[in-house]
């Protein structure tokens, strides 16, 4: 989807009253935007999902958010300044069913340098262009490596597949 139609950032539902993460996907908390920072602790909560991106590593505890986009977009996703070594991937619909990227990949990330920020957090995570699908339901998990947890951050912002580039005027 082009990253710049509609409003971007903009679900469907009604928003939950704590932005602390849910234990499950079937009490994840519900987002119905995603303009705001997300944080909260993964201290507490079980351990419900692990994925390889590309490390293994089960045993830390995760939280679960819920996000239904309004119109077709492309989401770059972030956990640069949380205090632990993280892990980050989106389900599409449902557990086990990684959402993609534009480019093709899984939504998964563990250990992924951020392009534009050089001060995050050792061991963070990054996705850039999470492609979603209007009315489709896409499960956020913030989980984190080996048996590490903590206070996490999570940022969202619209994917630029312009991004770093210079555009050139043809005259």
């Amino acid at each position: 989807p082009q990253p710049y139609e509609g409003a971007w950032g903009l679900g469907l539902g009604t928003s939950s009253r704590t932005r602390q993460g849910g234990n499950t996907i079937e009490d994840a908390t519900i987002l119905t935007d995603l303009t705001e920072l997300l944080t909260g602790t993964t201290a507490g909560y079980e351990d419900n999902y692990d994925e390889v991106c590309p490390y293994e590593g089960g045993g830390a505890s995760d939280v679960v958010y819920s996000f239904t986009p309004s119109i077709d977009m492309a989401v770059n996703m972030s956990t640069c300044y949380s205090s632990y070594d993280t892990k980050l991937y989106v389900y599409q619909d449902a557990s086990g069913t990684l959402a993609l990227t534009t480019s093709g990949d899984p939504a998964c990330s563990d250990d992924a340098t951020h392009p534009i920020n050089n001060d995050c957090t050792a061991w963070t995570s990054y996705i850039e262009g999470v492609s979603m699908a209007a009315g489709t339901t896409y499960y956020i998990v913030i989980d984190g490596y080996g048996s590490d947890v903590g206070e996490y951050e999570v940022e969202f912002n619209i994917y630029n597949p312009l991004a770093g580039y210079t555009i050139l005027n043809a005259d």
